[in-house]
């Protein structure tokens, strides 16, 4: 959505400048300041810690563009999907979130002999990143401890207020931890990034469900 967000007491709150182009990078200085990666805008900004002032900052040193003809080229890698998150699911063949209130169902689940181990604490915070002016889903953030197993199930409420078929998108971030099912002492923290492309059907179900595969830390 091209903007920054930060987590308050009451869920997640616009921040900083509203004029960016897909930020992808942030880091936190000693002095409680922010440096932001304005990709699109080819700029690094400085934000004050309030995020209410942001300046460019000049950049020196950088590798002067290549210009001319290429007398070679390789053909570029094939891009996931998925881009920077950790995986795109997909909603299953004829299933969609009809009109009106339901909900979404993501189903945590650890990877092949793991666990997520009881009591262990975990969180999920989304964002509707395409038709948010049909599609609200609450809470924003949700938290709490593991019931232990495989999985781990999270319920959100959805109002969609759609009049046809079309498509949208939920980002969501999920942070637990994953523990060797054989012993407990073996523990990972775990943060993956999911986009769920999610269809609004005229006649679509109440409840649409989501299988989330975390993966460990590479």
């Amino acid at each position: 959505n091209d903007k920054l967000k930060r987590f308050s007491a009451d869920g997640l709150e616009a921040f900083g400048p509203t004029d960016l182009a897909q930020p992808a990078g942030l880091c936190v200085m000693p002095s409680g300041e922010f440096l932001v990666a304005d990709t699109n805008h080819h700029r690094i900004m400085r934000l004050s810690a309030d995020g209410r002032t942001a300046t460019g900052l000049a950049i020196q040193g950088a590798p002067r563009p290549q210009r001319g003809v290429a007398l070679q080229a390789q053909a570029p890698a094939k891009a996931s999907a998925a881009g920077w998150f950790t995986a795109m699911v997909e909603t299953p063949s004829g299933m969609g979130l009809g009109i009106g209130k339901g909900s979404l169902e993501l189903a945590l689940t650890a990877p092949d002999g793991f666990e997520i181990s009881q009591g262990t604490p975990w969180s999920v915070a989304v964002e509707v990143s395409r038709r948010s002016d049909l599609l609200h889903v609450t809470p924003e953030l949700s938290k709490g401890e593991a019931q232990g197993g495989h999985s781990q199930k999270v319920l959100l409420q959805a109002n969609a207020s759609h009049t046809a078929d079309l498509e949208s998108e939920v980002l969501v971030t999920v942070r637990a931890v994953a523990c060797d099912a054989r012993d407990h002492n073996a523990c990972w923290p775990v943060q993956n990034s999911f986009r769920l492309p999610l269809r609004l059907l005229a006649h679509g179900q109440p409840q649409v469900r989501f299988p989330l595969p975390l993966e460990l830390p590479k």
